[in-house]
């Protein structure tokens, strides 16, 4: 008799195609082996659970696997997490084959909520953002980005972790042209976060502006934000 882990190799090539803060989408390749497939399952903890994909016309390896919650059925996918996920087909019959190996994908990270911004003056004008990522997910938040120019040019932080959940805050001294920034002048700031699965969510540009440059060196801080 033939078993169903004959008929069904695993599935190859498992990737991570594509993913938001709350989908993941994910991809892989048939081997030759396989035979008599008609459907695939996948699992988002690592082989507990599985969840079968709506059967389709379409080519079991053309179409990514897309899904916003977990194979448990229960839970939505969270922002800025890892996630085991296997893959297995099925088979004529309703048979299973064999699992693929894990993949560790991840979600994306939602845009961090921007406290303040507070320009400083007068030796080297800079602005200190504050922010506060938001809790939940198991992913590391590899470095924060920043835009002065709303969006246009962005800025590595880099050298830095932020556990989330926390409130940082981040010294900004360059501009989009890489040089210092100007005093008494306005940006469009722009903060978004970096993970295993690319740049997040960017937050709304919020304008802020450095103070005149003092002479004799007093310290002059406070500039508004809009």
């Amino acid at each position: 008799m033939v078993t169903a882990s004959t008929l069904a190799g695993a599935p190859q090539v498992v990737r991570q195609a594509s993913a938001t803060t709350s989908s993941l989408d994910i991809s892989s390749e048939r081997p030759a082996t396989s035979s008599g497939v008609v459907d695939i399952e996948y699992s988002t903890d690592d082989g507990v659970t599985w969840v079968t994909r709506a059967a389709c016309a379409c080519s079991l390896d053309a179409t990514p696997i897309s899904t916003t919650s977990e194979s448990s059925g229960t839970l939505p996918l969270v922002q800025n997490s890892n996630y085991p996920v296997r893959l297995r087909y099925v088979t004529i019959g309703g048979g299973v084959g064999d699992a693929s190996a894990t993949l560790i994908a991840t979600t994306k990270m939602v845009a961090p909520t921007v406290v303040q911004i507070i320009g400083h003056a007068p030796h080297l004008a800079h602005m200190v953002a504050t922010f506060t990522q938001a809790p939940g997910g198991s992913a590391t938040v590899a470095a924060y980005e920043y835009s002065l120019d709303g969006g246009s040019t962005w800025l590595n932080t880099p050298g830095n972790t932020f556990p989330p959940g926390g409130t940082y805050a981040q010294h900004i001294e360059n501009n989009p042209a890489g040089g210092l920034l100007l005093p008494n002048t306005e940006y469009d700031m722009m903060l978004r976060g970096i993970n295993a699965a690319g740049r997040g969510d960017a937050t709304t540009p919020v304008r802020s502006a450095t103070p005149p440059f003092i002479p004799n060196g007093v310290v002059v801080s406070g500039a508004t934000a809009s």
